[in-house]
């Protein structure tokens, strides 16, 4: 199975905050329980900060490439375009 014929994939990407004692995180002024998910304004629909103890995890979404028979739709509110079928 190669990486364009995959829908989803999930790569973690990197760690992004200041480390508590205990399981909370903090990010942007804000403090976050362990397992929270984090959402702010403008957020990229690709990218998933998650408070995973202690430590803001980034996991961005990759998307597959359509064939050259087909034509994209993004929109706004997904990560990945829509591939669709040329006549």
């Amino acid at each position: 199975m190669t990486l364009k014929s995959l829908f989803g994939i999930l790569i973690l990407f990197s760690v992004l905050a200041t480390v508590n004692a205990g399981n909370n995180c903090y990010w942007n002024g804000r403090e976050y329980d362990d397992g929270d998910q984090i959402t702010y304004e403008n957020a990229s629909p690709c990218k998933e900060y998650k408070c995973v103890n202690g430590i803001v995890e980034l996991t961005h979404y990759m998307c597959p490439a359509c064939t050259s028979r087909m034509h994209t739709i993004k929109l706004p509110w997904e990560c990945c375009p829509r591939c669709i079928h040329l006549k």
